[in-house]
């Protein structure tokens, strides 16, 4: 495995990419066949996919996996405790929505249903505290937020405009409040319209916790991770 105890950095990088990319906007927990793995091996890539950002429905579904492979395995208890507290207190949104899929493959798993209903009880008792009217955002500094929101996003398409390799070879319409677009094209020299539908494309992720609110801590605990994984 590139990633276990034979692992080798740019490799790994690689195959991350590659499933993130196929594993991104994935609905539910993947499961794998982990019977015949070196444990060895199994158990360093659970904190090493932490490390380079692997989607957590990979890397959950990788440990809970690991741990029905081998459940009385004291080294793979052990790593399932410390990727599952991570990956609990770094995603607790994402965890919480994919350990309550209705036909989860791990919907039978002890450890599975208890980190479940750890994120059930800690989200309670997040609804649970005063809302604070002090804390609210007035509707200008919505009105402002939307206007920054909407300055950068104008930015950022201009470069991408400005750096697209199509605007070399296309040219770009732009259609204000328009669910659908009619394009001419001529065939037998007769002229034809073309109704295309116009639609949106939106995607969100969880980004962790501690990242957001103390990046040099969050560091240190990927370092950490990193570190426990060659043990």
């Amino acid at each position: 495995m590139w990633l276990g105890k034979q692992a080798h950095r740019s490799i790994s990088n690689a195959l991350m990419h590659h499933v993130s990319v196929r594993h991104l906007q994935c609905h539910q927990l993947l499961k794998f066949d982990l019977t015949d793995a070196p444990e060895s091996s199994a158990i360093a890539v659970a904190p090493r996919m932490c490390v380079l950002t692997a989607p957590v429905s990979v890397i959950l579904g990788w440990v809970l996996s690991l741990d029905e492979a081998r459940p009385f395995s004291p080294q793979v208890r052990c790593m399932t405790t410390q990727v599952i507290d991570f990956l609990v207190a770094e995603y607790p949104h994402t965890c919480k929505r994919l350990l309550e899929v209705e036909h989860s493959p791990f919907a039978h798993s002890e450890v599975a249903q208890a980190a479940l209903g750890r994120l059930v009880t800690e989200t309670a008792e997040l609804d649970a505290l005063p809302d604070l009217v002090e804390l609210r955002m007035s509707p200008d500094m919505r009105r402002s937020l939307g206007y920054l929101r909407r300055d950068e996003n104008r930015s950022v398409m201009e470069q991408v405009h400005e750096h697209s390799l199509f605007g070399l070879i296309t040219t770009a319409q732009h259609f204000k409040y328009s669910n659908s677009v009619a394009m001419e094209y001529v065939t037998h020299s007769e002229p034809n319209d073309a109704i295309i539908p116009m639609f949106t494309e939106e995607m969100s992720i969880e980004l962790p916790q501690t990242w957001i609110t103390d990046p040099i801590r969050y560091a240190q605990i990927m370092m950490n991770l990193w570190r426990a994984s060659d043990e």
